[in-house]
């Protein structure tokens, strides 16, 4: 088989028969669901879990995926029943909620979040689902095509991607006060 592929095609086949076998070990020692017993769907499906530290992404992907905002921060607490850990961003009193990772209290850890998946508020809301409001005022706008690209500084400084309509019937401008509301799942880890 060696004479039939060219050496780094080889490399690479042999890379994916590795990983196909490993993926293929770890499948077999998945535990099982019980099938329902209404005959409905097939039975015994593995039960994947999830292991953070090979699904994390890192930093630079992060940033090409279109993720605006790099921020650093130490483990406050863990809150295993809530899965979230509580972050201080770097050098600022502005703590936030992000989903639960292999970590412990005082480890360093970088967040990626889109510009997109921050909702911007000119009241401070209540009643939320998403666990993240953060007080802020906008240091600046800058109009970028068919978006506003807008730097709010809470601590630490976010950038915010709004509609111009937004931006207009909300009355925003440079030093207005404002509030961040982000949710838990749009906080990425990711590796440095």
């Amino acid at each position: 088989m060696r004479d039939l592929i060219p050496r780094d095609d080889f490399a690479f086949a042999a890379m994916h028969e590795r990983r196909r076998r490993q993926f293929a070990r770890t499948a077999a020692q998945q535990p099982r669901r019980a099938a329902p017993r209404d005959g409905g769907a097939a039975a015994a499906a593995p039960c994947w879990r999830f292991d953070a530290e090979r699904a994390q992404p890192r930093k630079r992907l992060a940033q090409a995926a279109g993720f605006e905002n790099m921020l650093s921060g130490t483990i406050v607490d863990l809150r295993e029943a809530d899965g979230v850990m509580r972050v201080r961003l770097s050098e600022s009193s502005c703590e936030i909620e992000v989903p639960l990772g292999y970590a412990k209290a005082g480890d360093l850890v970088h967040i990626a979040i889109r510009a997109g998946d921050i909702l911007l508020a000119t009241v401070k809301p209540e009643g939320l689902s998403a666990r993240n409001v953060i007080e802020g005022r906008i240091v600046s706008m800058e109009a970028r095509g068919t978006l506003i690209r807008l730097r709010v500084d809470c601590g630490v400084e976010f950038i915010v991607h709004l509609t111009p309509g937004a931006t207009q019937s909300l009355e925003l401008s440079a030093g207005k006060r404002v509030w961040l509301v982000l949710k838990t799942h749009s906080c990425h880890l990711v590796e440095e």
